[in-house]
């Protein structure tokens, strides 16, 4: 029997309650799902938990609770959750705001199968931005558009960020990506020990999902877009507890190892005063199966010159793989030459017409 670990950090989150029960009840084996929550509640928020007198699969759920006060961001509690891992033969990672769809669990370890089947891919890690709340459906399909990452660009504190998301059809198999994002992940569950989340990036919200792209990458696993809705997410939550309302904080520190770990700043340990942070990069870095070099150029971004893409075309980054690249990159050359040819045409027969 294969079993999942799903991963939940809850921030005060009235809806994580309901994302527990909803996962237990949409699975086609629930028995086979294990749940590890990091709950940050205030006094007084609702629990994550259900009600042991009819909740049958109360023993599958491990949780760790602690103050919000004592929260440091998504990225320590993930971290905290993936402490609750006992092995089990896949990894998930949603947000505590989510619902799935009918026999997720089974339809993902499909997926993953069918890559490793029919692609090189033997290190698989399925990520996307789940679609929104409204547009939930117990039952989709394949005609049913899924979201792709397909943009990036540096933000103001020079870090590499994921411009929402687009819509797409999806293919017969899922699609090679590049990158990870938070609100969903599910791989095989040694992902987990491969690439050991980092307890120490306190405050850290943008820079999470690049560190996981670049840290998965580089250990050999390869990111693909769903090519069917598993999960949706509500995003804005509208009058809901949010970290950054609650917490005053400085991440300038973490900010710093973020971009010494990605290859966007020269790695100058002294310039990180905390000493966790800075003693943490090795051990929580890079892997060695692949290098960061052949990661931006996979996304097709310079890290140096802080550019997306090739100015010629519109780059979709990330998304499209070398031969998708190579095709457009084609035909532009191609309309470039042809341009060129018309100009000399011109040119030459107004010389005839001048002799003339």
């Amino acid at each position: 029997m294969e079993t999942i670990f799903v991963s939940i950090a809850s921030y005060r989150d009235a809806l994580c309650a309901d994302t527990l029960a909803n996962l237990f009840k949409m699975a086609a084996h629930p028995e086979r799902v294990f749940v590890g929550i990091c709950q940050q509640n205030k006094r007084g928020d609702p629990e994550c938990r259900l009600d042991a007198s009819t909740f049958p699969y109360r023993h599958n759920v491990r949780t760790t609770r602690m103050s919000h006060k004592d929260a440091r961001g998504p990225t320590y509690a993930r971290y905290m959750c993936a402490k609750l891992y006992r092995d089990e033969d896949y990894f998930m990672q949603v947000d505590s705001h989510s619902l799935f769809v009918r026999d997720w669990d089974a339809k993902a370890i499909r997926m993953i199968e069918q890559v490793e089947a029919e692609t090189a891919s033997k290190k698989v890690v399925l990520s996307h931005y789940p679609p929104e709340f409204k547009d939930y459906k117990e039952d989709p399909t394949r005609e049913d558009l899924v979201t792709h990452i397909t943009r990036c660009y540096f933000n103001e504190d020079g870090i590499l960020s994921f411009r929402g998301a687009v819509f797409k059809k999806p293919e017969d198999l899922p699609r090679r990506n590049a990158f990870i994002a938070g609100g969903f992940v599910f791989a095989r569950g040694r992902l987990v020990r491969e690439v050991p989340f980092d307890p120490h990036l306190p405050y850290l919200f943008t820079g999470e999902e690049l560190l996981l792209s670049a840290r998965y990458f580089t250990h050999g696993w390869d990111a693909y877009t769903p090519n069917l809705n598993l999960v949706y997410h509500a995003y804005t939550r509208a009058g809901e507890p949010k970290f950054w309302d609650d917490h005053r904080y400085q991440n300038d520190d973490v900010h710093k190892k973020v971009k010494m770990v990605a290859g966007l700043m020269e790695k100058d340990l002294q310039k990180i005063q905390s000493v966790p942070l800075r003693e943490s990069i090795e051990k929580y870095g890079i892997g060695s199966e692949r290098t960061l070099d052949e990661f931006y150029e996979f996304i097709g971004v310079d890290p140096l010159t802080k550019t997306v893409g090739d100015p010629l075309i519109e780059f979709y980054c990330g998304c499209e793989d070398s031969m998708n690249r190579s095709v457009l990159l084609s035909v532009v050359w191609v309309l470039v030459a042809l341009f060129l040819f018309l100009i000399v045409l011109l040119v030459v027969v107004a010389r005839r017409r001048e002799s003339i």
